[in-house]
């Protein structure tokens, strides 16, 4: 599904930020609003170990993890990536090592998604990828490209990415295509893209107005019908406030600007490995000496094993136990 790929990096991107906000409305205990909320804590929950388990063993290896199978081959394939992790030999995972094989992993696995939907969209096997063969190379499993409403968008991320202007995209431009947020060059372009859905008024700049509007927009709680109201007491309020002021806003002049913006929606992106390094040392480093034992990783081998149906049983289990 190449057309919906970056569109959906992004929203994936800004879910944990916006998922934590609680609106005025959200103080109703009605079994519709605790349903949603429960609804996203489960697909936060299962996507985070989904995202470490890809960063360690590679998107195509860790899908033994959705079968039900045999348990040991799964314990083998476990033990495999551990190995090739532990550069030193010395049967401990230390959190640079981590880091740089998780950075290995994720290069890859974009690499060899890029020459699959290069293949896939290189129609006439020019080499190059026009924007009309984008658009009517059959998606994989019957996925649309984009609906017509998006056509303009992606038609004007093409032109940014085609870089000699020669009408078509090599490889390494189809990259900036599919995944702007990881090419430096298309960062600008894809901020811009994206800004127009915040920026209300149109004036390239992104008040706090602007900014805690577009959060809740995406609160599953709120009841859409009513008037647009916050309580600025609350916490998530008042953090999401300090972030803007303190870190998005880097200039201190109460607004964001096309620099901060991109640095804003770029950072989860930066991010991402050392928050991967990050849950594998909270979940599996027992003792907390930043160094993870490859006993310890098996021991809690069914922290990866995680599968979508099982998703909301396991969310509960992990509450029960972490609360007796």
């Amino acid at each position: 599904m190449a057309g919906n790929l970056f569109v959906f990096s992004l929203c994936l991107l800004l879910t944990l930020e916006a998922m934590f906000v609680i609106s005025e409305e959200s103080k109703d205990d009605s079994k519709s609003k605790n349903e949603k909320s429960g609804r996203l804590k489960i697909e936060t929950y299962y996507h985070i170990r989904v995202e470490v388990r890809e960063a360690l063993m590679g998107a195509e290896s860790s899908k033994i993890f959705e079968k039900k199978g045999d348990d040991d081959t799964i314990k083998k394939s476990l033990l495999r990536a551990i190995r090739e992790v532990d550069t030193d030999r010395d049967k401990v995972l230390s959190k640079s090592e981590l880091n740089k094989h998780m950075n290995r992993t994720i290069s890859r696995d974009l690499h060899e998604e890029i020459d699959r939907e290069f293949e896939l969209h290189d129609l006439n096997k020019d080499r190059l990828i026009t924007f009309k063969e984008f658009d009517t190379a059959i998606p994989q499993e019957g996925d649309k490209h984009f609906d017509a409403g998006e056509r303009p968008y992606y038609e004007r991320m093409f032109k940014y990415a085609d870089q000699d202007k020669n009408g078509g995209l090599g490889r390494a431009e189809f990259l900036g295509f599919l995944k702007p947020e990881e090419v430096d060059h298309m960062h600008k372009a894809f901020a811009e893209q994206f800004m127009v859905g915040i920026d209300s008024n149109n004036d390239s700049i992104i008040t706090f107005e602007e900014y805690i509007k577009d959060m809740y927009k995406n609160d599953v709680m709120r009841d859409k019908t009513k008037p647009f109201k916050v309580n600025e007491t609350a916490e998530h309020y008042v953090n999401m406030k300090h972030r803007f002021e303190h870190i998005y806003d880097q200039n201190r002049n109460g607004e964001l600007d096309i620099h901060e913006f991109v640095d804003w929606i770029m950072n989860p992106v930066r991010a991402r490995i050392n928050e991967a390094v990050d849950h594998m040392m909270h979940e599996f480093d027992a003792n907390n000496d930043t160094m993870i034992t490859r006993d310890e990783v098996i021991r809690k081998w069914r922290f990866f094993a995680i599968r979508p149906e099982d998703a909301e049983d396991e969310y509960y289990d992990e509450i029960k136990h972490t609360e007796l």
